[in-house]
């Protein structure tokens, strides 16, 4: 894994290392839970994390529209 994203002293005790190697799967969420997720298709999908804001992604929709018009409960 892909953990560069951690704070150096984080509760796992997991070493920093593989920074950007290609082929190794990255924590996004550095460690925070995932409370809901759900995907509609490839590339189209939206995340709720403890602590952050909700991320919303769809592939060809321009990224205004998707904060504007597109909810969560959508």
């Amino acid at each position: 894994f892909d953990i560069s994203d951690y704070p150096q002293n984080n509760i796992y005790g997991i070493p920093l290392t593989n920074k950007e190697v290609p082929g190794l799967t990255k924590d996004e969420n550095n460690g925070a839970i995932m409370t809901e997720f759900v995907r509609l298709r490839a590339r189209m999908y939206a995340l709720r994390v403890e602590g952050k804001k909700d991320t919303k992604r769809a592939k060809g929709v321009k990224r205004n529209i998707i904060m504007r018009t597109i909810n969560f409960d959508d």
